[in-house]
């Protein structure tokens, strides 16, 4: 799995999937004008940069990445606390989309 997540590999070992956490730093960063609803999806497949990862006949490549999306500002990850805090409060009390996109390479 090219994903750092603990929300990802929980889900995967509640599948009863075997897996290996492998990744690679790579930039997130996006086009300005792409619209956010497919975000999520050209994020994912930086998944791309772990293809070497595969190894053995069978091997399975998966990546995901999920963005906040309110008035079309797409919120990342927070920086640190103080980030988290102000995201939160932007988000509270508002309906928001969570989108995530995924890609797997075999």
């Amino acid at each position: 799995m090219a994903s750092k997540s603990p929300r990802r590999s929980q889900l995967l070992t509640e599948a009863g999937l075997p897996f290996v956490v492998k990744t690679k730093e790579v930039e997130e960063d996006f086009p300005a004008d792409m619209p956010a609803s497919e975000v999520p999806v050209f994020l994912a497949k930086k998944a791309t940069a772990c293809i070497e990862y595969l190894e053995h006949p069978g091997d399975i490549l998966l990546a995901a990445d999920s963005v906040v999306i309110l008035d079309d500002i797409i919120y990342g990850k927070p920086t640190d606390a103080a980030d988290a805090h102000r995201i939160l409060r932007c988000l509270s009390g508002r309906t928001h989309e969570v989108i995530t996109g995924v890609c797997m390479y075999a």
